[in-house]
């Protein structure tokens, strides 16, 4: 048993010191002729269209803004001529009872269930696609709209959101 044990210890100190010979062969400097990159150099940074390609890349780590859902659909969303009356640019204003609502369907509210009785055509069908688009732009992921009937769901299908 001493002896698998001495054994086991021999070849246990064997690999090691073969993994750090491999791993010294591997960081070593392959040729001393090859240029070292220098971080501190400007050679990064010197080429046409360096300071967009910065000024994008710091764009792009900016968070997006906290938007509420009637914020966001004051500027994101565009009515069709095809679905709306009144195409262009969606306005919270036209409908103002709608915004308190559409509020409270964002994230940085602390309501966790929304419960909404209304009349027809007072434009919750609207706040409810504002909603939808604000998660697709802000938070995606798997999202289950349900319409009451397969031709409700069609119309919705066909106009989209």
């Amino acid at each position: 048993m001493a002896a698998g044990r001495s054994l086991i210890a021999a070849s246990s100190a064997w690999r090691h010191t073969r993994c750090k010979e491999s791993w010294r062969r591997m960081s070593a400097v392959i040729s001393p002729s090859l240029p070292r990159f220098d971080p501190s150099s400007d050679e990064l940074t010197v080429f046409d269209g360096a300071e967009d390609l910065s000024r994008a890349w710091h764009d792009g780590l900016k968070p997006d803004p906290d938007l509420t859902v009637s914020e966001w659909a004051d500027r994101h969303r565009v009515l069709s001529p095809r679905a709306s009356a009144e195409p262009g640019r969606y306005r919270t204003d036209r409908t103002p009872y709608m915004r308190a609502i559409m509020d409270v369907l964002s994230p940085a509210h602390p309501a966790r269930r929304v419960v909404f009785m209304k009349a027809a055509q007072v434009g919750a069908t609207e706040s409810g696609n504002n909603w939808i688009g604000y998660v697709i732009h802000h938070a995606p992921g798997p999202m289950l709209a349900v319409q009451p009937t397969r031709g409700a769901c069609e119309a919705v299908l066909a106009f989209g959101p």
